[in-house]
């Protein structure tokens, strides 16, 4: 298992406050995490897709995930594509193909990663969280 997906899989739920796609990037965002991501992207439900990237809509369906938590993270290994998932709350997926750019920020609570250690200017220092 990846250590990324791991680490983000264990942060979550991650409750989204915020979600764009302005035709350059993707953003979705919550009080501790962000993700950021170029296209191409789609959103599926039961593999079955409901939007992407170069769609028409594709505003309006990622501006809708921003009351939604993301409640897990997967790699899609079917036929080894090692594809990002990104489970939602409502049953839906925010899909992106491994070879995207992407990048997933999250603040480190001391009840989620307990194990990690805060340093400044070379010293241990408690967590700024």
């Amino acid at each position: 298992m990846d250590d990324w997906r791991l680490m983000i899989d264990s942060a979550c739920p991650l409750p989204s406050r915020h979600a764009l796609w302005d035709d350059l990037s993707l953003v979705l965002s919550g009080p501790e995490w962000g993700f950021t991501c170029t296209s191409p992207w789609r959103v599926v439900s039961d593999e079955r897709m409901i939007a992407g990237w170069e769609d028409a809509g594709a505003a309006a369906t990622i501006a809708g995930l921003d009351t939604l938590q993301v409640v897990g993270c997967e790699t899609l290994v079917r036929l080894s594509s090692g594809d990002l998932r990104l489970v939602l709350a409502n049953g839906h997926a925010l899909l992106m193909p491994k070879y995207t750019e992407w990048e997933m920020r999250l603040l480190y609570d001391a009840d989620r990663m307990g194990d990690v250690t805060f340093m400044s200017g070379g010293r241990v220092v408690p967590n700024p969280f």
